[in-house]
């Protein structure tokens, strides 16, 4: 069966296109690429790049724009709904050939959001993303859909609205399995690392990881390391 189509460890990337609500500028080409890392039920993190020029001329510019920041979630109606809370550092820069329009900008966001699944194959979002920047979008409202063509694969589309910029984006998403999160992989490398002069450090490690990591109904806790603990058996001498 297919995993479930909202997860939180992913590499999202496409084409973007942004159209300032500066008339002074014109509207820019360029791409934007997303990476979250699901760590412990519900704790996630995720970083966002993009980056967008409007080609040649006297009104030409290069915008550049990073987020890196960390949420939870609350999964409710048999996790078809998600309630997603994120917080982090948000960076902007434009430069452009007229000195007036060039900022450079770092700020704090937070962005409420919810995550939506009729249907395993596709999924909404949308959400509010409010920062304390001064010289670009202090508001944006998104919302995106996206439509699996893969077990881990997903065609995405979306939109937001800024006060300064508007932007549509559209791409591929490539989904990570529950039990490859950055939480199991931890529980793995505790489970792998137990060594007598420091069995008690280890167990305690274990057992925190093991109740942190939601792995799927009937599945072990040690199937993350199946295939290095196989590859290590095999390397042993027999005693």
């Amino acid at each position: 069966a297919a995993d479930n189509i909202s997860t939180y460890g992913f590499l999202r990337g496409g084409y973007r296109y942004q159209k300032p609500e500066n008339s002074a500028l014109e509207g820019s080409h360029g791409f934007a690429v997303s990476l979250s890392a699901e760590l412990f039920d519900p704790l996630f993190i995720k970083g966002d790049f993009g980056w967008s020029t409007s080609g040649s001329g006297s009104r030409d510019y290069d915008f550049t724009n990073a987020r890196l920041g960390a949420g939870f979630y609350l999964p409710l109606l048999e996790e078809k709904l998600h309630i997603v809370g994120e917080v982090g550092g948000v960076y902007g820069k434009l430069d452009s050939s007229r000195n007036s329009l060039r900022f450079t900008e770092g700020a704090v966001y937070a962005r409420p959001a919810i995550r939506f699944a009729p249907v395993e194959f596709l999924e909404f979002q949308g959400g509010i993303t409010f920062s304390s920047a001064d010289d670009f979008d202090s508001i944006i409202f998104d919302v995106s859909a996206f439509f699996r063509v893969l077990s881990h694969l997903d065609l995405g589309v979306g939109v937001d609205w800024g006060d300064d910029f508007t932007g549509f984006t559209g791409g591929l998403r490539l989904r990570t399995r529950k039990q490859d999160s950055l939480g199991a992989g931890l529980l793995c490398v505790a489970r792998r690392r137990t060594h007598p002069r420091f069995g008690a450090s280890f167990s305690l490690a274990r057992a925190l990881t093991a109740h942190a990591v939601d792995l799927p109904a009937g599945a072990s806790s040690n199937a993350p390391c199946h295939r290095s603990t196989r590859r290590q058996s095999r390397a042993s001498p027999a005693a």
